[in-house]
């Protein structure tokens, strides 16, 4: 067993885990290794019941043990590594095939459809001047807003353009469709965005991926005169989604209204969105192997046990986000 993992020099050249990783791996692929055996035999043994067969007895449970060896010790093993490589070396054929927005969407915070109508809601409810020009926070790339989830085109940006409202796009990442790249913890960022003197700002799905979102909305605050008005949504009930980190804030519209100090709240609601991890497993029913996998060994991870099993409860329950917009006072 201790060969077979170390020649992963071999089999596993570019994944090879170094350092204390390689020791980690080792215990998770003897635990893996352990439990395909047992699995093994207990496959063999019931094919042997059924049939009488041992060569077809002992097959099915060496094939069965293999399958479940290599399956859990590709995502818990060597998981990371394979997963970084494989995406970097498979995305432009991903491209070519149509695949990249599907993988897109699984790696972007999303903006549901429910969303994006409770926004459209509220922006309708003040005039073209007061909120020119909009700054949309965190905007991402113009393909995520047009492609991927075309109704933040289709019930935010288009209508807004209509009415003659200044959309400026605001992302830390130089992508397609930022018109400003800024970093909104970084204060000579915040001191450049200012200069636009924006009339509102759009903070969507930012507050969760922020170590700080004290600070990140005392910055927003201050890219206002007063009388402007911020839009904010942020999850209230939805899982762990990393991009590029999570720190599970999940505020209440007045735990959000008391992070905006100096503000009035003119609306706040925690929304449904209709949605929820079911519709993920309806989609792609093959992710409920991953839980399945992943349950009986959480000693590999607890951390990451947690999580798992936390998101089965978005099988009965439908997301949820918190909404709300506030005025500097």
């Amino acid at each position: 067993m201790v060969w077979n993992y170390f020649n992963n020099t071999l089999t596993y050249r570019d994944y090879r885990l170094v350092g204390w990783a390689a020791l980690r791996g080792l215990l998770s692929f003897m635990a893996i290794c352990g439990l395909a055996a047992v699995v093994n035999v207990l496959v063999a043994r019931d094919l042997y019941a059924m049939t009488q067969m041992w060569l077809l007895a002992g097959a099915g449970g060496a094939a069965v043990g293999a399958l479940l060896n290599y399956a859990l010790t590709s995502m818990f093993t060597w998981g990371g590594a394979c997963r970084e490589i494989r995406a970097y070396r498979t995305f432009g054929t991903m491209h070519g095939w149509g695949i990249v927005a599907r993988f897109r969407r699984a790696r972007e915070t999303a903006m549901f459809e429910a969303e994006a109508r409770w926004l459209r809601c509220a922006l309708d409810m003040f005039p073209a001047e007061r909120l020119s020009p909009l700054l949309n926070l965190g905007s991402s790339s113009a393909d995520i807003r047009e492609v991927v989830q075309p109704w933040i085109e289709d019930q935010l940006f288009r209508p807004l353009r209509t009415r003659g409202v200044e959309v400026v796009h605001v992302d830390m990442r130089e992508l397609p469709g930022v018109d400003v790249q800024a970093d909104l913890t970084d204060p000579d960022d915040v001191l450049r965005l200012s200069a636009l003197r924006p009339g509102a700002l759009l903070c969507c799905n930012l507050l969760e991926h922020v170590i700080e979102p004290d600070r990140l909305a005392d910055h927003c605050l201050n890219l206002l005169a007063v009388g402007g008005l911020v839009f904010v949504t942020v999850p209230f009930s939805y899982p762990y989604h990393r991009d590029p980190i999570e720190t599970m804030y999940r505020p209440s519209p007045s735990e959000l209204s008391d992070l905006f100090t100096g503000t009035r709240l003119l609306d706040g609601t925690i929304l449904g969105m209709g949605e929820s991890y079911r519709d993920a497993v309806r989609e792609r029913p093959w992710l409920l192997l991953r839980h399945v996998s992943r349950f009986p060994v959480p000693f590999l991870s607890v951390r990451k046990w947690k999580r798992s099993m936390a998101r089965l409860y978005w099988l009965a329950a439908e997301y949820r986000i918190t909404c709300a917009v506030f005025e500097k006072i």
